[in-house]
This record gives structure tokens, C-alpha cells and sequence, in this order.
């Protein structure tokens, strides 16, 4: 850094020159250190600035990159300096890979991401294509919930790692240098850490205060993680490399466990010493060798819920705990993992005949699950191990809940009571994000070349929305049968769509079934719980590439979805 400053134990402040004196904010600005220039200095209010001479004067690097009176809230830059990625509150994200030009070329690069802010981006140090950006906001009713997302193409496309994190802030983000895919994550109540780049995410440590974690940071000599918290201050845990981790874990013959049986777990750091907890009951190892180890089980010890989660503990210095594994030995459905098939952060309720999905563990035995909602047979669209689509029978009608059950390889789950509502409406999307929205030409109303012969489409013009849980239906359906065609299934309550509006009148820019502006509404023909809302595209609506719009039907409203509109 500069030897500008102060004496030696006191701050001298920067004169800041060079940044506009009406610039906006964040309450705490993104700032970074320039990778390949010990004087540089990257600073970001609501556009980015950069210093070559340790904060001597500053020159803006961007142009306004956010709407309204939101700001830059993350900022990070990639190894050699050239690309580098910029986050706001108003949930969009930029990137340049011209960092070091006079004037450098900015791309929106939100698709896939949640309109929601933006707290902490990481750029991998092995590669500038591939990133990490986090949420702190949490989710409005359908909206994405996802708090983690990773691209591996420099921000053209995010996916969700968030895996079984709940659904709480995230504010800060750090990848282990030495153990490629471990993840630290600080949030709302806790640090969690994921060993397989997001797949799944454990609670870190104990003994660490309920609190808000602000920051997380790993001192690589030492292997020591250091967070800091909101009010309660700086906590320390130590992560060796040494710690012993779970690859998998099954019966040593393979079969489930349904009585007395043997574990076997392979993984890696496993010593003479270690143990074995079974849901935090101690269980005395066989080592087998560093990779391998054997542990009892009894018939007893095999819960209701049909899952357990096995942890590894080796004692004394460089040993520790690094992650429990979830075992299963039946059809598992996770907590919160019934949800609309058209957009999964929208849970429960469901509504009958739309189309949902389970998530779990041995869901499917050779691609073969049953279904049940109150003993009633759903159809199945697809299965997996870890996920099942289905639709939700007709004849839950009139239900406020249904106990759901999920059989494969003749076990059955444990009973989930999921609740039903006459409509819980979905907009189906491509990408998390892009609606599942075709033009009068059957192309997707997408940005030109985003999607193969995508285009956007124009005010005034006609769409066709897939959706699913709009509701009962004008014809009576059987479960699994396919939608006519004569007569059409048109659904029998007002269903409303909300375009984002240029003009900021909702009103005007809300087009309500049936109307000449909303002339079908009903069941797809020839398909199975699928829905189609055809309606004109209001005069007033905004235009953009990522226009959003929603579905209310009986008072509750879908997910968001986007289209491009010109």
C-alpha cells in the first residue's frame, strides 16, 4: 500500500478525490485489493472505482450499474486482475473481463439469479469463470429462496447450490484453498460448511452463539476459521486437514437395514482412534484402514423417520469432527421437500391435479416410485433417488391436507401431511428465472439468442404462459388423464396476470381471465396437469429483457417469472 497516511498508531483519512460527491453507498462499500498490484485498490458505490495508488485518487472504471436508489453491495476480482464481478442491493450483477482497460465493458449477468440483494461474490482463484455469489434478503412468497449460487461461465448462467441450507441471510462466503469443493458459509444463525461444492451443507462446530455471522475467513497456516458476529463478537475454530471426513456410508452387504447390521464407512483421515456416532450416540469402530472403517448397528437403533446421520470423530490434537452423512435405509422425504413441480420454492399447499415434486433419498427403485396422497395412487412422471414428479390426484378436492407416503424397493416412508388449497399456482421457467413463455410464434420470449430461436416479444402482442395449480377446471378430470381439446378445460375462478409496469399503475397493467385480453385460461390439451394462460401483453407493461410477471389465482400469487419484451 501507499506510505501515505498518519503517524505510526494513528488513521489518516483518504481524500477520496475523484468520486462523485452524490454517489450512494452501501452501509458498508465493497472494497478489494487489486490481486496484481500492490497500490491498486477497487472501491464500488453504485458504480466501481478504481485506485492505482492506494486510495490517492480514485477513477471510475463503470458507469451507474444499479436502479433507483440501490447500491453496490459486493465486489470481487479474479486472480489476474482481468475480470471481475460486481453485485447491487436491487439483486443485479455485472461483470467485466476487461478490468484493466481505461474503460472497461460491463454485461448484465443476473439470469438464473433472484431479484433479491446481492451480499458477498467470490471469484474461484483457479479460474475467473467460475464465481460464488450470495443473498441476504430472504425470499418474497414465491420467489426464489436459493442464498448460494455458482457459475462456472463467468455469470451467464447461476445455478442454486443452496442444497438443504435453510432458508435464512447469507452474508459471506469462503472457499478452502486446500481441500478443493469445501465451502464456509456465514449466516443468519450459524456457519455452515459443504465438502462437495454445495450438494449439501452442514452446521459447523458447537458452541457458537445463536447469532448473526457477518464474516467468515480462514487463516490458511494455521487451518484456523475465524467469524465475525453481530453482538456477540469474533469466534475461532480450528479445521484441520487432518479432521476425519465421510465419502459414503452403506451396509457392509449392501442390503437396507431393516435389522441388526454392520456399516461400512469409507472416507478419508480415519484413525485407530476414531468413533462412530449414530444420530450423536457413540458407537465403537472396527478401523479398517485410513480409508475405511466398520461400525454395529442395531434393529433398535433404526428411527421412524428412516434416516440417521453418521459422523465420524477421531480424538486429540489434528483430529476433530469434519461433517455428519445422512444414512438412509427407506424412502426419505426431506423437511420442506413437497413442493410445485413449476417453480420448487413454492411449497405447500398443492393443489389437485397440478403438478408437483418430492425431494428425498431412495425415493425410486429402477426409476419405480409410488405415490400416495391419502392413499390415493398420484401419477408418476419421473423418478429418481432423490426426486419424484407427480400429479397431485383430483380427488383431493375440497381437502385441507393429505398425508403423502412415497414407496420403493417395498419400503415405505414416513407420512408427510402436506396441505392442499383449490389453487396454488406455479409459472413454469427454464432457468429459475425465464418464464416458460411463448410468443403468438411458438418461440420463446426470451432475449434473441438466449434460448435456441428465442426473441422477445412486443406490447399488445398475444403470449401463452405454462403454468400448473391454477384451479378446478370447467370439465371434469380424472387423475392422470390427459386435457381435452373439445371442449376446452377452462378454469373455473378469475385468474389475474401482473405485468411490471412502465409507468409504475399497477392497475394498468393487469390483464384478469376471462377477457378479450385473457381469452383462455385452462388445461393444456393432451397433457397431464399442465396449465396455459394465453393473454395480451398490456400497452403500459415495462420493457426489457427480464420483464416480470405473476399469476394470482383466489388470492395467491405464483412464483416470478421473466420475459423479454421490446
Amino acid at each position: 500500500m501507499s506510505a501515505r497516511g498518519g503517524a505510526p498508531d494513528s488513521w489518516a483519512k483518504q481524500p477520496m478525490s475523484g468520486i462523485g460527491q452524490t454517489d450512494l453507498f452501501a452501509w458498508t462499500a465493497p472494497l478489494r485489493l487489486d490481486p496484481a498490484n500492490s497500490q491498486g485498490l477497487y472501491l464500488a458505490s453504485q458504480r466501481v472505482y478504481y485506485s492505482p495508488n492506494g486510495g490517492a485518487s480514485w477513477n471510475p472504471i463503470s458507469t451507474n450499474l444499479t436502479t433507483g436508489d440501490s447500491s453496490l453491495t459486493a465486489l470481487d476480482i479474479s486472480a489476474d486482475g482481468g475480470t471481475a464481478y460486481a453485485g447491487a442491493s436491487d439483486g443485479s450483477l455485472y461483470v467485466t473481463t476487461n478490468a484493466r482497460d481505461k474503460n472497461p465493458v460491463w454485461q448484465s449477468r443476473s439470469r438464473g439469479l433472484p431479484h433479491r440483494s446481492v451480499s458477498r461474490i467470490v471469484v474461484d482463484p483457479s479460474s475467473a469463470a467460475i464465481a460464488y455469489a450470495t443473498m441476504w434478503d430472504l425470499a418474497d412468497a414465491c420467489a426464489p429462496s436459493g442464498h448460494v449460487y455458482k457459475t462456472v461461465d463467468t455469470g451467464a448462467s447461476w445455478r442454486d447450490i443452496s442444497g438443504n441450507l435453510p432458508a435464512l441471510p447469507a452474508y459471506d462466503l469462503e472457499l478452502d484453498p486446500d481441500l478443493p469443493g469445501t465451502l464456509y458459509l456465514a449466516s443468519e444463525l450459524a456457519v455452515f460448511r459443504s465438502i462437495d461444492d454445495g450438494a449439501s451443507w452442514h452446521v459447523l462446530g458447537a458452541g457458537l452463539p445463536h447469532v448473526r455471522v457477518r464474516g467468515v475467513q480462514l487463516h490458511r497456516a494455521t487451518r484456523t476459521l475465524r467469524v465475525a458476529t453481530y453482538g456477540r463478537g469474533m469466534w475461532d475454530l480450528l479445521v484441520p486437514l487432518t479432521a476425519p471426513r465421510i465419502i459414503s456410508v452403506a451396509t457392509q452387504d449392501g442390503s437396507a437395514a431393516r435389522s441388526d447390521s454392520t456399516l461400512s464407512i469409507t472416507g478419508r483421515n480415519f484413525a485407530v482412534e476414531s468413533t462412530v456416532l449414530w444420530n450423536g450416540a457413540q458407537h465403537k469402530a472396527s478401523f479398517i484402514d485410513s480409508s475405511h472403517l466398520t461400525a454395529p448397528i442395531a434393529a433398535g437403533e433404526l428411527t421412524s423417520s428412516g434416516s440417521a446421520l453418521v459422523t465420524v470423530v477421531t480424538p486429540g490434537a489434528g483430529g476433530g469432527v469434519w461433517n455428519p452423512v445422512e444414512f438412509a435405509w427407506r424412502p426419505v422425504i426431506h423437511t420442506g421437500g413437497v413442493v410445485n413441480a413449476a417453480s420448487p420454492y413454492c411449497g405447500p399447499p398443492l393443489a389437485p391435479g397440478s403438478i408437483a415434486t418430492v425431494y428425498g433419498s431412495l425415493l425410486a427403485d429402477n426409476s419405480t416410485a409410488d405415490v400416495r396422497l391419502d392413499g390415493i395412487a398420484a401419477p408418476v412422471f419421473y423418478a429418481s433417488g432423490g426426486q419424484v414428479n407427480f400429479q397431485a390426484p383430483w380427488e383431493l378436492a375440497g381437502k385441507d391436507s393429505a398425508r403423502l407416503t412415497v414407496t420403493a424397493a417395498g419400503e415405505t416412508s414416513a407420512p408427510v401431511e402436506v396441505a392442499i388449497a383449490p389453487a396454488a399456482p406455479g409459472i413454469f421457467t427454464i432457468d429459475g428465472l425465464q418464464g416458460a413463455i411463448v410468443s403468438a410464434d411458438w418461440t420463446l420470449a426470451a432475449p434473441t439468442g438466449a434460448f435456441p430461436g428465442s426473441h422477445p416479444t412486443k406490447r399488445g402482442d398475444f403470449i401463452t404462459i405454462f403454468a400448473t395449480g391454477l384451479g378446478p377446471v370447467t370439465a371434469a378430470q380424472s387423475t392422470g388423464g390427459t386435457a381435452p381439446a373439445t371442449p376446452l378445460a377452462a378454469v373455473s375462478a378469475p385468474v389475474t396476470l401482473i405485468f411490471e409496469c412502465s409507468n409504475l399503475q399497477g392497475d394498468r397493467c393487469s390483464v384478469t381471465s376471462p377477457s378479450a385480453d385473457a381469452p383462455f385460461v385452462g388445461l393444456t390439451p393432451g397433457f397431464v396437469g399442465l396449465y396455459q394462460v394465453n393473454a395480451r401483453i398490456p400497452a403500459a407493461a415495462k420493457t426489457g429483457n427480464l420483464v416480470e410477471v405473476t399469476l394470482s389465482v383466489g388470492g395467491r400469487l405464483s412464483n416470478i417469472a421473466a420475459l423479454a419484451v421490446e
